[in-house]
Formats: structure tokens, sequence, C-alpha cells
């Protein structure tokens, strides 16, 4: 994934399809969805954590198998594992919101 990142970066900053942008300072942390979880079988659309929080859903493990192609109608499981990209305070506020 960072590799393919990479490719299309311009010293610090980094474009991904256009849309998503990497600086210095951007962090990426995985976690766990347990079964019960808010999160549990939610698409991405319906959660809209990127609107309502500014961090994303960059890639998820799920049997095993690791995936960074996610969109809007992904949907998530308890048993995945996601990795969510932002800043501290984003991924701050996404776990109290979405973890807690």
């Amino acid at each position: 994934m960072l590799a393919k990142m990479s490719a299309n970066c311009i010293g610090k900053v980094c474009r991904i399809d256009e849309d998503i942008m990497l600086y210095e300072g951007i962090e990426i942390e995985k976690h766990h969805i347990e079964k019960g979880s808010f999160l549990d079988k939610k698409s991405i659309e319906d959660l809209d954590i990127e609107k309502k929080i500014g961090c994303t859903v960059i890639g998820i493990e799920r049997g095993g198998l690791v995936t960074t192609t996610v969109n809007k109608q992904t949907i998530l499981h308890a048993g995945d594992i996601i990795a969510v990209g932002g800043s501290s305070k984003q991924i701050s506020e996404f776990k109290e919101k979405y973890l807690d």
C-alpha cells in the first residue's frame, strides 16, 4: 500500500485518487471490530466517518486477507480488523465515538 502511495508523492504530500491527501503527522491505527460493536454490519457510507470525524478507513483485514479496496458500499463485520488513517485527534475521536 505504501509503495502504491509513494508513486504519486511530491515532497511530503501524497495524492491518492485525487481526493485523499497524506501529510506528515497522519497516523494509521488498526482496530478490531468486536461482535455487537456499533460498526458491525454497517457500511462505510452509513457510518460516514470521514465527514463526521475526518479520518478514513483505508484497509480491512478479514479472514486473514487484507484489502485496501474500501468504498462506500463496503460493509464492516465483527472480526474485521480495520486500518484507520487520520490525525491523532481524529483517531482519538473515532475511538471515543465508535469503539468505546
